[in-house]
């Protein structure tokens, strides 16, 4: 089996086990590869999820660029990370993966949320259809099951004006029934006073 439904009640019976074995044996915990699978459509974890895409994409795209309507996480189900999950919350950063569905003929893509600055904090009310897997190698056939197959858009959104030179403007016309100006009147009264002078000599 790839993955189990749990849930959040689960969740607290595992962490409570795994810290008992903790106690025994903290190198047995540690070398445990569990993996907490959940779908989310937090504003906030879509917001990381967005940036993360964008940075991964090797494009010129912003997370503006981008709108997502759900993702599925795959969390590694330590005692720690556990104990954050089922309280406070906990930090999702590199190392925890998630699926969307991508665009038209694209299929579902995962990626790493360590292609994110920001780091945004998850518990299990941001979830459903939650789930227990011993990797995270799953969490695309996990969204293809639960996901409702919302594909991501892309539209890149370009703000900067052109950077083309201008064309030079036209040249001035005179306005229409206005006859065309060749000589300006004071030139033409003081070329006619210098003729009479020298003509006077």
């Amino acid at each position: 089996m790839e993955y189990t439904e749990v849930s959040a009640d689960d969740l607290m019976k595992l962490r409570e086990g795994l810290s008992i074995l903790e106690k025994v044996d903290r190198d047995l915990v540690s070398g445990i590869d569990v993996y907490v699978y959940g779908i989310t459509n937090s504003p906030a974890i879509l917001d990381a999820a967005r940036e993360a895409i964008a940075s991964d994409s090797g494009d010129e795209l912003n997370e503006e660029d981008i709108q997502l309507a759900e993702i599925a996480c795959a969390i590694v189900a330590t005692p720690d990370t556990l104990y954050y999950l089922t309280g406070s919350g906990v930090k999702l950063g590199r190392g925890n993966e998630f699926s969307y569905q991508g665009e038209a003929g694209e299929g579902i893509r995962t990626v790493d949320f360590a292609f994110a600055r920001i780091q945004p904090i998850a518990t299990v009310s941001d979830f459903q259809h939650l789930a227990l897997a011993k990797t995270n190698g799953w969490v695309d056939k996990y969204m293809a099951q639960y996901g409702t197959k919302t594909p991501v858009k892309v539209e890149v959104q370009r703000n900067a004006p052109a950077t083309g030179i201008a064309p030079p403007a036209p040249p001035a016309t005179a306005a229409p029934g206005v006859p065309k100006q060749t000589s300006v009147y004071g030139a033409k009264q003081l070329r006619d006073l210098m003729e009479n002078f020298l003509g006077g000599n």
